[in-house]
């Protein structure tokens, strides 16, 4: 017995779903058995193809039918079916959909609920994008272990980086709230202050608007490092872009980033950087 994972969302929620899983079973003496991977349109790419060590028993990537009648999110438009299958698998199910939000800032909670969880002799299953449960960021950089034609190419880009590099991540097309939180000017404001004090600072430029590249390649002549990849999330190529990302993020001295990006704060950790969300 011990705990099922289903990490969902994008990458960054992901990895913090699987390490507050594998920090909880460290603490409560038993073990992740089972990581329930999706490939769909948020993450399409298996755990395998991006990262090179799997650290739990088993991973596994249901479709179809498999998923929706066991591992899916009971809902009105499922007619709740999945939740048959999850009552007779598991002794407790935690879900963002319903008991998992109130106990977000209260991990000692979650500790205790856990643990009484343990005396059904059944797994608990939790379905989440969520940081449920403190885990030390030494645990996400084991985690976070790219696959080599990954890391080789973050290990090409980085050798334009030097002490004073700042990684910018700037979202725009998916994200209202950064977009109206965050402007351009900001960042320019803060760039132009780093160039202030470092005459050599650069800038590693993430960022999904290719307006948003053109202008800043512009207004930073020979000052911004980025890549000319079209941003996607719904190819393998698009999902290992998006790990180098996060990567070459980690590996600048300083990340300024749109308000709300769990992406680029996710970095910071890994990389064990500063960290600064800029908004007006």
């Amino acid at each position: 017995m011990g705990i099922v994972l289903h990490p969902i969302g994008g990458l960054a929620n992901r990895l913090k779903n699987l390490a507050s899983g594998l920090h909880l079973a460290d603490d409560l003496g038993c073990e992740v058995s089972r990581v329930v991977w999706r490939v769909d349109n948020d993450v399409h790419a298996s755990f395998t193809d991006l990262f090179k060590s799997v650290p739990v028993g088993e991973m596994v990537s249901p479709a179809g039918w498999e998923y929706n009648l066991k591992y899916a999110i009971p809902r009105k438009q499922n007619l709740y079916i999945p939740q048959v299958y999850q009552r007779l698998r598991f002794g407790h199910v935690f879900s963002d959909a319903s008991n998992l939000f109130p106990l977000l800032d209260d991990h000692e909670e979650m500790r205790r609920l856990a643990s009484g969880c343990l005396e059904s002799g059944k797994d608990m299953y939790f379905i989440s994008g969520q940081e449920f449960y403190d885990f030390p960021d030494s645990l996400l950089r084991r985690l976070f272990d790219p696959v080599d034609c990954i890391a080789d190419e973050v290990a090409r880009v980085a050798e334009s980086f030097n002490p004073h590099t700042v990684g910018v991540h700037i979202r725009r097309t998916d994200h209202r709230l950064a977009t109206k939180s965050s402007p351009d000017e900001v960042f320019i404001d803060a760039m132009n202050e780093r160039i202030s004090a470092h005459d050599d600072a650069n800038f590693y430029l993430a960022t999904d608007d290719e307006a948003v590249k053109e202008k800043f390649i512009r207004l930073f002549p020979g000052r911004i490092i980025t890549t000319s990849n079209p941003v996607t999330r719904r190819t393998l190529a698009g999902m290992r872009d998006a790990v180098k990302e996060m990567a070459l993020l980690a590996s600048t001295s300083l990340i300024i980033a749109s308000y709300g990006s769990t992406f680029s704060h996710l970095a910071s950790r890994i990389g064990g950087c500063g960290y600064r969300p800029l908004t007006v």
